[in-house]
Parts: structure tokens; sequence; C-alpha cells
């Protein structure tokens, strides 16, 4: 029985580009049902399934089941919207945290790094493949000049979010194992794809990973020639400052620019201006949330779900989508379900998941979206390796 169970997740996780693209296809041609939500909705239901048969404390487990039926009563009762979407919308939502769950305890002698970076080999190729060959679709619709690519994937900074994710691990893995081939022919594809998705995420996030690194090693470096360690890491900011005008990030943002309005790099300090060319408005629509929220105490308290949300016009940053949409009490429940947990992150995993997490208050797309929060979750498999040393 383990043996199945292990290869099904096996398998999961070594298919999920291809789920994924599935999904994207099927979300651009308005497809009802998703074939990436019904297998990771399946996913879930075993790994809480593995949880309440091998986990002694099974108070998260109670607790969120609870919750689910208190949900159900609400919408019934007072939303009175569909059933469907507010349960899909509450598996979405708790998803990464029973994930989490699930993958701290979890163990499997079939996924290991090695696995880990053969999946982003097969994101990267799915992304590249369609471009050589002239299929797949632009992030932004292609109508407004913007050069950018996602190849059979469907948003923009959901996969820019898993990229950045799955980056700074496989780095670290290859070049702690000296497979220095590997390596480069990883680079090379991941900067290809940095340069035909063109998301200003992606580019900041890999900036970020990189300059971790650096200093990371850094501190391994005799003091003597940390001076030029220094001065190294300044003249590839300064190239990369210099290359940025010839990429498609620089082209979508001067087009962003031109659209809002913006006549000066002053203009960009301005509020509303970095509401508009950094948050993409996202603030405006959390205020315009967060009015009708604090108008309903019971909105504040069980939350105002996920078809007043979408009618509204979501925030797309996912802690305020999280709290507008189930509540308070559904919050408390939510941080409740995997806190410890995160706090017991350490080295690289620690790193990637705050990076992950400040993406999602910027861009979204993180801790609700199963494609981006199967993979962080991951991070908890793998931090096993660090307390056990």
């Amino acid at each position: 029985m383990k043996k199945h169970y292990d290869l099904v997740i096996y398998l999961f996780l070594l298919l999920s580009p291809f789920i994924d693209c599935i999904t994207g296809l099927q979300e651009r041609f308005n497809i009802p049902f998703s074939v990436g939500s019904i297998i990771r909705g399946i996913i879930m239901v075993l790994g809480l399934f593995y949880l309440f048969k091998n986990h002694k404390n099974r108070n998260n487990i109670y607790l969120f089941l609870i919750y689910i039926i208190i949900e159900f009563i609400y919408t019934f009762t007072y939303l009175r919207t569909s059933v469907f979407t507010e349960f899909k919308n509450l598996l979405v939502i708790f998803y990464l945290p029973m994930m989490i769950l699930f993958f701290s305890e979890y163990k499997n002698e079939k996924i290991d790094k090695n696995l880990f970076v053969t999946i982003n080999f097969i994101y990267l190729f799915s992304i590249i493949l369609p471009f050589l060959f002239g299929s797949g679709f632009n992030t932004y619709g292609g109508n407004d000049g913007k050069s950018t690519f996602l190849g059979f994937f469907f948003e923009g900074n959901e996969l820019s979010a898993l990229l950045i994710l799955l980056f700074p691990l496989t780095l670290d893995y290859l070049f702690k194992e000296r497979k220095f081939v590997h390596l480069f022919i990883y680079l090379v594809l991941y900067f290809i794809c940095i340069i035909i998705i063109g998301t200003k995420v992606l580019l900041l996030g890999t900036l970020i990973v990189l300059l971790y690194f650096a200093f990371k090693e850094l501190h391994k470096v005799e003091r003597k020639k940390r001076f030029i360690c220094i001065i190294g890491i300044l003249l590839f900011l300064g190239l990369c400052v210099m290359v940025l005008p010839f990429t498609p990030v620089y082209k979508n943002l001067v087009i962003s620019m031109d659209y809002y309005g913006v006549k000066s790099l002053f203009d960009l300090f301005k509020p509303s201006f970095i509401d508009k060319i950094v948050f993409s408005n996202r603030i405006s629509y959390a205020v315009s949330l967060f009015k009708v929220y604090t108008s309903n105490i019971i909105y504040i308290i069980f939350g105002m779900g996920k078809y007043t949300l979408i009618t509204l016009k979501d925030a797309e940053i996912d802690l305020i989508d999280i709290v507008f949409s189930i509540g308070v009490i559904g919050t408390i429940i939510y941080a409740y379900s995997f806190n410890n947990k995160v706090f017991k992150l350490n080295g690289i995993y620690k790193f990637i998941f705050i990076l992950l997490f400040i993406i999602s208050l910027f861009s979204g797309h993180v801790l609700i979206k199963p494609m981006v929060a199967t993979f962080l979750a991951l991070l908890f498999f793998f931090n096993k390796e660090t307390q056990d040393i």
C-alpha cells in the first residue's frame, strides 16, 4: 500500500509541469472543469488521509474539517452563493497549509533534489519549446505591444513565482554536486525564459536570488579578497543595468509608464504611480474591497466569500484576498494550521519561503495558487534533512 501511495505522489510531482500545461489550455479555452484542480484536490485528500493515519496530533485536521462544515452552513444560510465556488475556494486557500503539514511528515525515498531539478528542467522546456515552434500564448494577449510569452501556461505572475521558487534550490544543488555542465545548461535555459516571459517579478526575483548567493559566498572568502568580490558584484549589477533597456521587461515597463502618464522617474515615487506601476492597481482594488468588507460585521468574522470577491474584483494580493474571502475566523485557522512549521525552516528553505511570501504581497499568485503552492510546500519535505543533522 505504501509503495503505491509513494508512486502516486512521485508521479504527481514529476508530471506537474504537464498537468499545469493542460490546465493552462483549459483556462484559455474556457473549459469548465480543470484537470489541475481535480488532481490536486485528490492529492490533498490523500495527504489528509496520510496525516490522519500517521500523525499523532490530528487537531489541525479536525479543526479544518469543522471549519469546512461551518463555511457550508454560512454559504447556505447567509451568502447564498454557489456552494461549489465557495468549496473550491476553501480547498485552494487551504491547499498550501495542508500540503505543508503533509510534506513535513511524509517520507518517500523516490523524492529527492534530483527529481526537483528534473521537474525544473521540464518547466523550462515547456516554455522554450512552444516558443521555438511558434505555439503557446502571450502573457498580455499581444494587443498592446508588450513582448511576453507563457508557453501553454496561463498566469504570467504565477509562472514567474514558480520559476523563482525553483531557481535557488536547483542552483544550490547543481553547484554542491559539482554538476557544472548541467548548471551551465540550466542557467542558459533559465535566462532565455526570463527574456521571453518578460515579467518584472521574474527579473527582480532572480536578481535577489543571485545577490543572496553572492553575499552568502562572500562570508566564506578571506577578508583580503572580499573587496575584490564586492567590486565583482557591483560590476555585475552595473552590467544588469546596462543590459536592462534591451530586454522585454524594460519594454513592458516603458509601455506601462506611457499608459499611466509617468513623465519622470520622480513620478514613480508618488503613491498613485507606485500603485499603478509596482502593484498594477492592486492597492486600489484592495481599498475598494476593504470598504465592502468592513461595512458588514458578518463579513469581518466569516468573510465575504469568493463569489463576492471576484464580482467586485479581487486584489490579487494573496494575504488580502485570503482575509477578505474567509474572514477573521478562517484566517486564524489558516495561520494556525502551519505557523509552527514555518518557523522550523532553515537556511535556503527559509530564504525561499520568505522571498515567495514577499512576492505574494506585491504580485500575488503564490499562496493561493496550487501550481506554486505544491513546490512551496515541498520545501518542508527537504527541510527535514537540515533538522536531522
